[in-house]
């Protein structure tokens, strides 16, 4: 075999090699590299490098219109089984996580966006209600919005606290 070889493959063959075809398990598991940290392979194609479930799609299904994702049936992120794949918008793929129950909600501290922690929700609650401090000056404290202040009173925000 010429050490050119590689020159000579197709992209189905280059593709393949990526790929673990585990017995009695449905999904093609891809070894190849990784393009995030959610699974996700990713493989050259076309002078890009583009996740590999896409790729799967485009080359034994078809192409992928703009404004499509290429969803996965088996919800495994590491699987490029043509079978198990199928094109939708954005909405359709949210839909999907979420009738599926994947997507995490992530409250209170836990969540990297927030700016108080369990904490301070007890401490602004506390200081309204007994010492009748105002949204403003609790706003100003804690540096948040008094819009914020004001739901976490009524328990709008925050209410697993």
């Amino acid at each position: 075999m010429s050490k050119f070889n590689w020159l000579t493959r197709t992209n189905e063959e280059r593709f393949m090699e990526k790929v673990e075809l585990i017995p009695f398990h449905t999904c093609w598991e891809w070894i190849g590299a990784k393009h995030s940290k959610k699974g996700y392979g990713s493989f050259g194609y076309k002078n890009k490098v583009i996740k590999s479930h896409r790729v799967s799609y485009m080359l034994f299904v078809g192409s992928i219109p703009d404004n499509k994702h290429v969803l996965h049936r088996c919800d495994n992120p590491t699987c490029v089984n043509p079978r198990h794949l199928f094109l939708g918008t954005h909405k359709e793929n949210m839909e999907d996580r979420n009738t599926k129950k994947r997507q995490a909600f992530l409250k209170g501290s836990l969540n990297g966006n927030c700016k108080l922690t369990e904490n301070d929700v007890l401490k602004i609650r506390n200081k309204y209600l007994t010492q009748k401090t105002s949204y403003a000056k609790l706003a100003n404290e804690f540096k948040v919005s008094k819009k914020l202040i004001l739901n976490i009173i009524q328990k709008r925000a925050w209410s697993h606290v």
